[in-house]
């Protein structure tokens, strides 16, 4: 029953905004875990927070004005940014 769900979910196609969000808040939760062993890394891993974690925050109220009567994908844009919340960011 469960691998009947995935599979009907992920064939569900996302506008490409909302899987470019879903990207950023995927990298963002990657790059806040990773572990930063000299400087250079640290520049790296910084650097890749800033940029998604950035895009992340910015694009959330801007998808929820977009798709506040699409009830389907505003329930998925909220769902994604729960991850983001699970994870403490």
């Amino acid at each position: 029953m469960m691998l009947t769900i995935l599979l009907a979910a992920a064939a569900i196609v996302w506008p490409k905004d909302v899987e470019a969000y879903r990207g950023n808040v995927e990298g963002c939760i990657h790059w806040a875990g990773e572990p930063g062993w000299d400087a250079e890394r640290e520049r790296q891993i910084n650097a890749a927070v800033k940029q998604t974690c950035g895009a992340a925050k910015r694009d959330y109220p801007r998808l929820l004005r977009k798709y506040a009567r699409s009830p389907k994908v505003l329930a998925e844009i909220k769902a994604i940014k729960a991850e983001l919340t699970d994870a403490g960011l």
